[in-house]
């Protein structure tokens, strides 16, 4: 999976209130950094939300989660 489908992947998953800022690649372009809020309304327990978060993100070859 693409990072960028990744990014937008994390955005839509249950528990999440959208990427609060544009995914940002570093300067050699080889790392992308983004913000995915938690919903304000997602009562306890957070581990599953987070289960899912880190199960998208390694889906991105060469992630470290």
């Amino acid at each position: 999976m693409p990072a960028t489908a990744a990014v937008a992947a994390l955005a839509r998953l249950p528990g999440t209130a959208g990427s609060s800022c544009p995914a940002l690649p570093s300067q050699d372009r080889a790392a992308l950094q983004d913000l995915v809020s938690l919903s304000p309304d997602l009562v306890q327990p957070h581990a599953p939300t987070l289960d899912r978060a880190q199960a998208t993100a390694e889906k991105v070859s060469g992630t470290r989660v």
